[in-house]
């Protein structure tokens, strides 16, 4: 029996010649056949269908913060499933979405986004990547009233918003003596910018 690629030959059932019934292995002699070694023997070939699998993953990275960067967050627990029938696959899904990771809070940074990943997979591109960029937070920058920077005076870095990564938190402005300011604290409303406080 001459062997086909991706099929499985089988001899006709007796009962039903148009279905396939006994195996048979290709390469091999056909059992008790022919009976009649005039008569052509038809072998059905049908399509051989493999179980397939795809694994998927959504990866989050985190830069910008030195030291303080968060570690990559995986998520990897879906996989694609399927049949592969004359080098076809058909899958059973057509995608995936992961889940969302919250991104964290970084003392003296801010984030480009709050929530990453919530990425779609697909059998045709089966891992997907996320980036989270952090960038230090701005400062407030004491000035006098020509707008000169006070020498020696303290610049303190806006404090963190502890709910929200991409913001900065209310900040103290500092003390300086012998000069007093009308501004007790700062709500960054770009947190990467510096803030100059009138004394």
């Amino acid at each position: 029996v001459p062997d086909v690629p991706g099929y499985k030959p089988y001899l006709p059932d007796p009962k039903d010649p148009s279905k396939p019934g006994q195996p048979v292995e290709p390469g091999k002699e056909l059992p008790n056949l022919p009976t009649n070694p005039g008569d052509d023997t038809p072998i059905i070939y049908v399509p051989i269908v493999n179980d397939v699998t795809k694994p998927t993953k959504q990866t989050v990275t985190f830069e910008g913060a030195g030291d303080n960067t968060p570690a990559a967050k995986v998520q990897n627990d879906f996989t694609f499933t399927g049949k592969e029938k004359n080098g076809t696959t058909t899958w059973d899904q057509p995608n995936h979405t992961y889940g969302k990771e919250t991104v964290p809070v970084v003392t003296g940074y801010y984030a480009d986004k709050k929530e990453a990943g919530s990425k779609t997979v697909t059998p045709d591109q089966p891992e997907v990547t996320d980036k989270v960029v952090y960038k230090e937070l701005g400062k407030i920058i004491p000035v006098d009233e020509t707008n000169t920077p006070i020498p020696s005076a303290p610049t303190p870095q806006y404090n963190n918003d502890s709910e929200d990564p991409t913001k900065g938190g209310v900040t103290p402005t500092p003390v300086i003596p012998g000069y007093v300011t009308d501004v007790p604290n700062v709500t960054p409303s770009n947190p990467g910018v510096d803030t100059p406080v009138i004394y």
